[in-house]
């Protein structure tokens, strides 16, 4: 299956700012895409094997949004930093033959898939002269559609991770937790027909990882 090259127009301004306590920079951006490629997925009926997905062409849209960072240093000992994305995607609405059954029905006019609107993370690091390092970080991303011809979405969430870390000369001890309050959250979906014997399309979601805990040791040679 062919598709056709995407064209984009492409507009970026960016401002930063150093000082010995304070670090700062955002960006701003604007895209237009012309044949716009979109991700498409489709099944054979009564035929789990034979859901993919393919790329194809919409007709046009945009992007636009903007990224921030900042990190200040309260003290020697302590650094906050926080990073921030906001995303606006768009598809115009174009036709689409569906190939299992010859159907042509009308998609976009919508965000595109996997485009979150927002995304977030705070840090803070906290490190004490005896080379022990302590990091906790908070981070977060909004809802998104899971292809560009499904109206299924995964939901927003926010994630807790921290860590205790001893350094001495060429050794690094690193205890860490990832998602500690063991939030249950989707980082891909799929809407197909899979179990029989009514083969009916059932949002099937694949969920991140639970709440872990793990001890890392490096050597530098």
């Amino acid at each position: 299956r062919k598709y056709n090259p995407e064209y984009n127009w492409n507009l970026e301004f960016g401002y930063r700012a150093f000082t010995k306590k304070h670090n700062f920079d955002i960006t701003f951006f604007y895209m237009k895409r012309e044949n716009q490629q979109v991700q498409i997925s489709t099944q054979m009926d009564e035929n789990p094997s034979s859901y993919t997905y393919y790329t194809a062409n919409a007709t046009s849209g945009y992007n636009y949004g903007f990224e921030l960072g900042e990190q200040y240093a309260i003290n020697k000992n302590l650094i906050l930093s926080m990073n921030a994305g906001y995303l606006k995607t768009w598809v115009d609405s174009y036709k689409f033959i569906d190939p299992t059954d010859g159907i042509e029905i009308i998609l976009g006019g919508r965000e595109g898939a996997h485009a979150p609107a927002y995304t977030f993370s705070t840090t803070l690091d906290y490190t004490l002269p005896a080379g022990i390092g302590f990091n906790i970080e908070y981070l977060g991303k909004d809802w998104f559609y899971i292809s560009d011809n499904s109206d299924q979405k995964t939901d927003n969430y926010t994630l807790l991770n921290a860590s205790i870390n001893y350094k001495f000369k060429s050794t690094s001890i690193t205890v860490w937790g990832k998602n500690l309050t063991d939030e249950r959250y989707i980082v891909k979906g799929f809407y197909f027909a899979l179990e029989p014997p009514d083969w009916t399309n059932k949002f099937y979601k694949q969920w991140g990882d639970p709440v872990e805990y793990g001890l890392t040791i490096q050597f530098e040679f």
